[in-house]
Formats: structure tokens, C-alpha cells, sequence
């Protein structure tokens, strides 16, 4: 299941599928050494068998979870306790915001592209978790679907009216967007999905982005760091750590060369004879 840009041509296509495969076959590996237990229980609501829509979903998801009423700063965290592994790629520079891929007998994998800004990565991941609680099968109408999942996950419908309150301003977006670390886009469509502004009041605030510039480029003093994915970290230090491997060593576990290993995987160059340490 992909979020991906329409114009992507099939040799981008092919590239994206390849680096995905490569990731799968790597992380097969590494957890044939390892448990991986979960802490959290992963739902699975079929949309389709349940006379709910993905509002109602995302609420169950929330109480499941026991989410506190405020907003879902840790995402990546809660999916990968839940058994979901997140991994940061390329993906092709821009060809495609994220990919969910099921493969037997992995858990749910979702591939973030580290090209895009964090608050996308954030909504994309959201999204891409809406197809695993909601998605067992296709439909015409998933990708509307996770779309509606992933906003109110991130952005609950009365929080989001108590924090706009009765006027919604381009400066209160934007004020909003580091607590609620969405983009200010994703807050104003939330707003209208809500009824807490009208369609005219948000069609006039989406001009008004337009021509600050925002919709091709945030302002970067309300930039926030991506959620780092600590499964792959961990599964590398302990095949770093605990068996004293060398990256050497790993590379020749895994049947890659050095260079595609630190760079497949994000590794620092100066990994090279030393162990890794996860990154909090």
C-alpha cells in the first residue's frame, strides 16, 4: 500500500521496490537472532465489517492504547511496541511518501521517506498505520479512508475545536503546529472536517498559506525533528554488541558490501570497527 505522488514513472517504481526488498531481507535476518515481543496490542478493525467509519476507529485505537486526551506527540514508539517495524528510507527521493508492505512472516512494515519534512513523515505514518487496523482487504475507497484515520488520530475532533476556538488565524495554525507537530495544511483541514470553520473560512486560510509560501516551504523556526524508529537501531546494536560483531562481520551475515550497508541503513561512515548505540 503506497502514498505516492501520480506521476510515478515505473523505473522509480522499480528502484522504490528494490530498496524495499533489500530492507526486508536485511531485517529477515537480523530477527532470526532475536525475540521481538510486543507490549502493545495491535487492533484490527475491518472498515468493512464494522458499522463504524475511521473516526470512530481512531478513537477506539486511542482508548486501546490508553492515549491521553492531548496530542500524539510519539507515534513511531507505540507502533513498533505494537509489533509494527518503521523504517526511514530513500524511497526514491520523492517518488512516494511511505509504503506498507505485509510480507510473511515479517509483521507490518511501513517505509518513511526520510526526504520529506517531519510533519509529513508524521501524517503519512498515520496513514500508513490506517491501512494496517483498517485494511485486511482493498478497497476503492481506502485511501480516503487512512487519510481520514491518520487526522483523527493525530488531531482529535474536540480538542481541535477547543484549541481554534471560534477564529481560526493563520498565526494560530502556526502556533499549533509545533504542539500538535502536524502541518499547519493538516490543522485547517482537520478544522473543517470538524465544522469548526466553515468551507469559505478554510478556502480562504488555504489562499492565504498559498501565498505565504507554506505550502511548498514551511517556516523553519517551526520545524520539528522526525520520530526516530528504535527497532532496526536495536536490532543492529545487538548483532553489534552482544555477539561482538564487527560491521565486517554483519556485512558478510547479511551478503552486502560495507558501503551498501551504511548507506541502505543509515549507518555513520565511522561505524566502521567500533559498535553501534541507539540514537534516543
Amino acid at each position: 500500500m503506497h502514498r505516492k505522488k501520480v506521476s510515478v514513472g515505473q523505473r522509480a517504481q522499480d528502484r522504490l521496490e528494490a530498496e524495499i526488498n533489500i530492507r526486508l531481507m536485511d531485517v529477515t535476518r537480523l530477527l532470526k537472532a532475536v525475540d521481538f515481543d510486543t507490549e502493545l496490542h495491535l487492533p484490527a478493525f475491518e472498515i468493512d465489517e464494522f458499522n463504524v467509519d475511521a473516526e470512530q476507529i481512531a478513537a477506539m485505537l486511542r482508548r486501546t492504547w490508553l492515549v491521553p486526551r492531548e496530542p500524539l506527540k510519539v507515534l513511531v514508539g507505540r507502533m513498533e511496541r505494537a509489533g509494527v517495524i518503521v523504517f526511514h528510507a530513500a524511497l526514491d527521493g520523492r517518488a512516494a511518501d511511505g509504503v506498507t508492505v505485509r510480507p510473511p512472516p515479517l509483521q507490518p512494515c511501513v517505509f518513511l521517506n526520510r526526504g520529506q519534512p517531519a510533519d509529513r513523515q508524521r501524517f503519512t505514518l498515520a496513514h500508513q498505520f490506517g491501512h494496517i487496523v483498517m485494511h485486511g482487504r482493498p478497497s476503492p475507497e481506502m485511501e480516503d479512508g487512512a487519510n481520514a484515520f491518520a487526522s483523527a488520530l493525530l488531531i482529535s475532533a474536540a480538542d481541535t475545536k477547543s484549541a481554534l476556538g471560534l477564529k481560526v488565524t493563520s498565526q494560530k495554525l502556526a502556533a499549533l503546529k509545533p504542539i500538535w507537530h502536524v502541518s499547519m495544511n493538516a490543522l485547517l483541514f482537520r478544522a473543517k472536517t470538524v465544522v469548526a470553520v466553515t468551507s469559505n473560512q478554510a478556502q480562504c486560510r488555504w489562499l492565504q498559506l498559498g501565498a505565504l509560501g507554506y505550502w511548498q516551504a514551511k517556516p523553519p523556526e517551526l520545524a520539528f525533528e522526525p520520530e526516530h524508529a528504535p527497532v532496526l537501531s536495536e536490532l543492529l546494536r545487538v548483532h553489534l554488541e552482544d555477539p561482538g560483531y564487527t560491521v565486517e562481520d554483519l556485512c558478510a551475515s547479511l551478503h552486502v558490501f560495507e558501503l551498501n550497508l551504511l548507506r541502505i541503513h543509515d549507518l555513520p561512515e565511522d561505524t566502521k570497527g567500533s559498535h553501534l548505540y541507539i540514537v534516543q
